[in-house]
C-alpha cells in the first residue's frame, strides 16, 4: 500500500512497491511483468522486491538511498519519520 509522506505545503513524496508503480504508469512495461524502474538520480535498476520514492517536487522516482540522501540535504526534520516508515 502506498504511503504518502507530506513533505510541505504543497510538496509530498509517495513509497511504493513496484506493483503500484506499474499501476501508476512510472518505469518502462515489460511483457508479463511489472514495470521496470530506474531511480532517476543513481540510475540504478530498482528491483521487484524493492520499494521506491516518488518526490512531486521532482517528478522523479528514487530508490530508497536516494531518497534518503535527498531528505538529509533539502527536509533533514523528515529523517525521523522515514525511519518509522521504513
Amino acid at each position: 500500500m502506498a504511503i504518502k509522506l507530506q513533505l510541505g505545503s504543497s510538496t509530498y513524496a509517495l513509497k511504493v512497491d513496484p506493483k503500484e508503480a506499474t499501476e501508476l504508469h512510472y518505469g518502462c512495461p515489460v511483457e508479463g511483468r511489472w514495470n521496470i524502474c530506474l531511480c532517476d538520480v543513481c540510475q540504478r535498476q530498482i528491483e521487484e522486491d524493492e520499494e521506491m520514492w516518488f518526490v512531486s517536487e521532482m517528478n522523479e522516482v528514487l530508490c530508497e538511498e536516494c531518497f534518503e540522501e535527498f531528505i538529509e540535504w533539502k527536509y533533514p526534520h523528515f529523517l525521523h519519520k522515514i525511519h518509522l516508515i521504513g
